[in-house]
């Protein structure tokens, strides 16, 4: 007997950062959610939860990028195609670099990847991440074939505590990126995306 899917959802998006499409990826986008709550007790049941209270949710996009170099991925931040003046020298730096040093961009506000990008330098410490937070953009790569059409994460940036590597080999440079998103107040409602679900 063969089954039957009701309903089934399939298909690719075309990704934007920073208003630049990062490129291919490995398996497409990962949305994950982490839910929080106050665990509430009883002596009567010792440590077992009897309820909870509902304490926020903290949300992630996890991918892999497959395009490291200039043109694709690189467009990350708005680099690839830029040459950066630093102390004197002229450098050729790639979005990914950018994304994954986000807080080497010398300016706190209004800093630009094209020419504010001081790379492995620690500028700024104490800055709040809203100030290197971007919006990330999802739209369907064939009109009318995915639902919702778009999404878009008003705020994202890479996420703290998961460690980064990138293999510098003779082997193809992919770039595993988690993205944290933050709640954003649009008309006092405050949201992580704003879908767009009309045909």
């Amino acid at each position: 007997m063969t089954a039957v899917l009701t309903g089934p959802q399939t298909g690719n998006y075309t990704v934007t950062w920073w208003a630049d499409a990062i490129g291919l990826t490995k398996n497409g986008f990962n949305l994950r959610r982490q839910y929080f709550e106050d665990e509430i007790t009883a002596d009567l049941l010792g440590d077992t939860p009897i309820d909870g209270v509902w304490r926020g949710t903290s949300m992630f996009v996890d991918f892999e990028l497959l395009e490291y170099g200039d043109g694709r991925a690189a467009n990350l931040a708005l680099a690839s195609s830029h040459d950066v003046a630093i102390s004197g020298e002229t450098g050729h730096w790639t979005a990914p670099e950018v994304l994954l040093d986000p807080y080497a961009i010398s300016a706190v506000l209004g800093g630009s990847p094209t020419t504010d990008f001081l790379q492995g330098r620690l500028v700024h410490v104490g800055r709040l991440q809203s100030t290197i937070a971007q919006a990330l953009v999802f739209s369907e790569s064939i009109v009318g074939a995915q639902f919702p059409r778009t999404i878009t994460f008003l705020e994202s940036y890479i996420a703290p505590g998961v460690d980064y590597s990138t293999l510098f080999a003779n082997r193809l440079r992919t770039l595993p990126i988690s993205m944290k998103i933050l709640p954003n107040n649009t008309a006092n409602a405050f949201s992580f995306y704003v879908p767009d679900f009309l045909p």
